[in-house]
């Protein structure tokens, strides 16, 4: 699938729709987008997206309450940060777009994003969801247990 502007930006817009199925599928494309393999032809592209768009990204998840799409939600944020920041050095995508700042902005709204679902769900894949992203990003989960902080 080729992940081009256009294509991501009619994703975004689908994203509040109010039918589960079509929000679930735009998930998928999103968490698919995510989980790239450096170096193809639309690496760099998917990057820009995200980091151009993680207003308007982080406003449209910022409202679901599925715990199957928000566990989606969660792997994609978790696979972006990964391979598209962590492991970057992998593959340089050159781009006045791609700036350190809009990186780490990124980043610091994934975490506040997971950080807020960890106050609200209780579903057992968004914990398992919110627990694989802080893992892989080593933030401290205040204490031993989710469910204590």
């Amino acid at each position: 699938m080729k992940y081009t502007k256009d294509f991501l930006d009619e994703a975004l817009s689908q994203l509040q729709t109010p039918d589960y199925k079509e929000r679930k599928r735009v998930a998928t494309v999103f968490m698919r987008a995510a989980c790239k393999e450096l170096g193809t032809k639309d690496t760099k592209p998917i990057k820009e997206w995200f980091l151009i768009n993680q207003e308007a990204f982080f406003s449209s998840i910022a409202e679901e309450t599925e715990p199957e799409i928000l566990w989606t939600h969660l792997y994609t944020l978790q696979n972006f940060c990964a391979r598209y920041i962590h492991l970057s050095h992998l593959y340089r995508a050159e781009s006045s777009f791609i700036t350190e700042d809009k990186v780490r902005k990124f980043e610091e709204q994934s975490k506040a994003y997971v950080q807020g679902l960890r106050k609200t769900q209780m579903h057992p894949k968004v914990l398992q969801g919110i627990a694989s992203f802080f893992g892989f990003t080593e933030s401290p989960l205040c204490g031993i247990s989710l469910l204590r902080c």
